[in-house]
């Protein structure tokens, strides 16, 4: 029989419920708050389609952005939230966790701010009394930093290999007991071996150094100062030996490795070689040389010197090497020099100057001289003596001053040429028409008087005095066309296009030649001393061809462009050898062409000529106006 609990037994039990009460839910309250402010977020789901969830902590709002009741209170919010792009492998690889109870993976999840982050996932089975799965159990832990930290290294892990598989030269990773591990396709393609055979061999299989011990220290000091750079010698697959400089690095965090770049320099050393081969025979060409030739230091100390400028200091090698600058010439031309030479060694570019002194000029130019290490380490000076250069020069730009006065002189004497020969012109033109025109129109009106004076019996007489008649009016037509040739009226009245309208219609009307003008955009009117010269230019071309080309076709172009009014003429005749007949022999000379070229000269225009034997003329003619 089962004995009865007294009253205070069963108060005490109560008393120690109720204690326990309060304790778990303190730890619920105190485990709340940690799960609250955990990066983890801890979530419950049943284990069939979708995966819908049961439970998931409050942190999830800090994380995702989402209420716990979202998850919850949706069947599908987990997978629906999951991005494409992965939810067929995340979905799909699910069933590894059914297989092994527990399974883990990475995907991007939808924020609710619109934006992917990506979640690293934990999940296990949760199996009742007789081993079947009742619920998965997870957490999440955001892990998009990471990702993007690992995509920054692996685009920079990119970058760096694409820069060492296109450099030209040889890439080494070595371990501290010599064992490759890394290298590119440079060096590959150096050394003759391919990748698979570098990386099974040592560091010391290439090294072909006649001097190991010396290549031993370089790689000491390398691993104990980080880094150094020195030459050495390595053998290809072949056997043959080629030079190196190697520039080498060593990080201790790099998991005890050094690496080196490696350049092939057998060119660079063959040519070393070559130059100090040939340092004596530069030597003595430069000795060969009357120039000076010396080379100073960056403090102006004299280094070498040749013997032309040995000559001209009237010294000898002894006496200023090792010596100032300032101690051989005077010291405003040492100051002047040495910031020259400044110059040079600051900016590694030659220059070139005149010294001028004492009566002598002396022209300078100062090249860089680099070390191996590309820094300028003295400078080299050639100095040529050019005062009877310079004293040429002086009189050469004498004689052009002297020729220019001339050639205004001569310019000068020309315009007045052309003046003089226009007033002629206008002269004879005034003589012609106003007395020799006149005293031919007298005695052709002396001759019809006579004429009508004859008795009828004289037909004889009245024949001859006919034909005297007749020959008096062409005598006349023959005065007035020379005259109009000589002043053309109508040129001062009407214009320059009527005047050379007029000159065309009398050359075609008194030969058999076909003249095509045509002019645009000239002035109707503009200055008279440049509607004279282009009327003569033409007047005398025209009577060139008339009298030398013998052409049929003639094609006149009178154009305003801009400001500049250009005159074409083209004939088809017989064409000259311009360079034979613009010769001035012995008084005799094309001075109609010479002429044509002083009146465009005198108006500051330009005159071209062009022609060949049988393939006719051209003559352009461009004035300003």
């Amino acid at each position: 029989m089962v004995k009865k609990p007294t009253y205070e037994e069963l108060e005490k039990v109560v008393i120690d419920l109720k204690r326990s009460e309060r304790l778990l839910r303190e730890r619920e309250r105190k485990l709340e708050k940690l799960l609250s402010v955990s990066l983890v977020t801890i979530y419950r789901c049943e284990p069939n389609d979708n995966f819908p969830a049961t439970f998931i902590t409050e942190n999830v709002r800090n994380q995702l952005g989402y209420e716990p009741h979202e998850f919850t209170g949706e069947a599908d919010f987990w997978a629906s939230h999951i991005h494409p792009d992965d939810a067929p492998h995340v979905l799909s690889n699910l069933a590894n966790l059914f297989a092994r109870g527990y399974h883990t993976h990475e995907y991007r999840f939808l924020h609710k701010d619109g934006l992917y982050r990506w979640m690293h996932d934990e999940l296990s089975l949760i199996y009742d009394d007789d081993g079947k799965p009742t619920d998965i159990a997870g957490f999440w832990v955001d892990i998009t930093e990471r990702k993007r930290t690992e995509e920054v290294v692996q685009k920079s892990e990119e970058r760096h290999r694409i820069i060492l598989q296109t450099t030209t030269d040889g890439f080494l990773l070595v371990r501290l007991d010599g064992h490759l591990i890394e290298v590119n396709d440079a060096y590959c393609r150096m050394s003759g071996y391919s990748e698979q055979e570098l990386l099974a061999m040592n560091i010391s299989d290439m090294e072909a150094s006649e001097n190991p011990e010396e290549v031993a220290a370089h790689i000491q000091k390398t691993i104990s100062q980080g880094g150094d750079r020195f030459e050495s010698k390595h053998r290809r697959k072949d056997g043959s030996i080629f030079d190196v400089e190697i520039s080498a690095q060593y990080q201790p965090e790099m998991g005890g490795c050094f690496f080196g770049f490696i350049r092939d320099i057998t060119e660079r050393k063959r040519t070393e070689e070559a130059l100090w081969e040939n340092a004596e025979t530069v030597k003595a060409l430069l000795n060969v040389c009357p120039d000076s030739i010396f080379m100073v230091n960056p403090e102006g100390i004299l280094i070498a010197m040749n013997s032309g400028g040995l000559k001209r200091l009237g010294r000898s090698s002894d006496e200023i090497i090792g010596h100032h600058i300032s101690d051989l010439i005077p010291a405003d031309v040492a100051e002047s020099r040495k910031a020259k030479f400044d110059e040079v060694f600051k900016s590694g570019k030659d220059i070139r100057f005149v010294d001028q002194g004492e009566g002598l000029y002396l022209d300078n130019i100062v090249f860089p001289i680099f070390s191996m290490k590309g820094n300028v380490e003295k400078v080299a000076i050639y100095a040529r003596d050019i005062t009877e250069h310079k004293r040429a020069e002086e009189d050469l730009k004498r004689t052009n001053e002297e020729l220019s006065t001339a050639h205004r002189q001569m310019k000068m004497l020309s315009k007045r040429l052309v003046d003089l020969l226009e007033k002629d012109r206008q002269y004879i033109a005034s003589e012609l028409h106003d007395h020799i025109g006149q005293t031919l129109t007298s005695i052709k009106l002396n001759l019809e008087t006579i004429h009508d004076q004859l008795k009828p019996n004289a037909s004889k007489l009245r024949s001859q005095i006919k034909d005297v008649g007749k020959k008096a009016i062409q005598a006349i037509k023959d005065v007035k066309n020379i005259s109009h040739g000589l002043k053309p009226s109508i040129l001062e009245s009407l214009g320059l296009v009527p005047a050379l309208h007029e000159l065309f219609d009398e050359a075609e009307t008194d030969t058999n030649m076909n003249i095509k003008f045509f002019s645009r955009n000239v002035p109707k009117r503009f200055a008279p001393e440049k509607e004279l010269a282009i009327y003569r230019i033409t007047q005398e071309a025209l009577s060139n061809i008339i009298s030398h080309a013998r052409g049929k076709k003639v094609f006149v172009n009178l154009t305003k462009k801009n400001k500049t009014l250009s005159l074409s003429i083209e004939d088809d005749g017989v064409g000259f050898d311009k360079d034979r007949v613009m010769k001035v022999s012995r008084g005799r000379g094309p001075f109609g062409l010479l002429i044509m070229r002083e009146r465009a000269e005198q108006l500051d225009g330009e005159f071209t000529l062009e022609s060949r034997v049988g393939k006719g003329t051209h003559l352009l003619v461009e004035i300003p106006l």
